[in-house]
């Protein structure tokens, strides 16, 4: 069955398109989908789920609600296996576990990273993982669906509430633009220009890495390190990429390289405290090797 859906520039999915139906979704400031509707504004699914995922209720009444595959935090899931698919793994909501070991690195200065099977940092409530890879907290999430969901428990009209949903997620400036791209698949990214490299000095003649560093001039750090690292030459490990991708991928270097026990890094990159940790290192995973 051949499905579309539109997006907010939030990356938030507002709608669902499928045998020339659209049907829109309403989420709890978790990120869940608590109920969907058709462009009536009658509710055609509601959904309920424990702490974990785990679905306790689903109404699905037409062919459409029954083929959507997105429920508790937004996630994929798979009806077949009773799992969430988080593009790196599966997640088994009934033990609260991947099923996978977790792909990216632990830090060993957040022993809470460091468990590759646990889910959201064992805290379901305040955290989501989106990719599989690194926990988010719910803020960052929810909040913008969140209008609906209050529209909906004041107003107690899905119709309303999927205005409020839409508005929440894309700004009223752009809700007539979203309305007029419904009659095709809509979807607004947020795009960086990406000024920003990543690179590592390498001993001349152990060829190891021995410094982690960003920057915006190759040229200008090169001349840097000739006078304060004579001794080594700069390999640029990525190009052209957004400040946030910068940020995690430098981090990223840093932990697989050994980080100050065996770098002439004086400073970690990323601070265990720094709030958008997350963020700068989901945003780093693609340009990972």
């Amino acid at each position: 069955m051949f499905r579309q859906y539109v997006y907010s520039d939030n990356n938030i999915r507002l709608a669902m398109k499928m045998n020339g139906k659209t049907l829109y979704y309403h989420y709890n400031a978790h990120g869940d989908v608590v109920a969907m509707t058709d462009e009536n504004g009658k509710v055609i699914a509601e959904y309920t789920y424990d702490a974990w995922g785990v679905v306790l209720k689903n109404t699905a009444t037409t062919t459409e609600a029954r083929a959507n595959p997105y429920l508790y935090a937004g996630y994929t899931y798979d009806k077949e296996i009773e799992q969430y698919y988080l593009m790196a793994r599966y997640y088994e909501p009934e033990q609260g576990v991947f099923t996978a070991y977790d792909p990216d690195p632990g830090d060993e200065d957040d022993p809470q990273t460091m468990n590759g099977y646990d889910y959201g940092q064992n805290n379901p409530v305040m955290h989501v993982d989106p990719d599989g890879h690194w926990v988010w907290l719910v803020v960052n999430a929810g909040f913008a669906a969140y209008d609906g969901y209050k529209a909906y428990k004041k107003t107690k009209s899905w119709k309303k509430a999927g205005i409020a949903t839409v508005k929440g997620a894309i700004g009223g400036g752009k809700f007539k633009l979203a309305r007029k791209a419904m009659g095709g698949t809509f979807r607004v990214a947020s795009r960086v220009t990406g000024k920003h490299n990543v690179y590592t000095l390498n001993h001349k003649v152990t060829k190891k890495p021995v410094y982690v560093g960003r920057t915006k001039n190759i040229k200008a750090r090169k001349r840097t390190h000739a006078k304060t690292h004579p001794d080594t030459y700069m390999e640029v490990r990525a190009r052209g990429i957004s400040y946030a991708s910068a940020r995690g991928l430098e981090h990223r270097y840093y932990l697989k390289l050994g980080g100050k026990k065996k770098l002439r890094n004086k400073i970690r990159p990323i601070s265990k405290k720094n709030r958008k940790y997350k963020e700068y290192m989901s945003q780093s995973r693609k340009y990972w090797r």
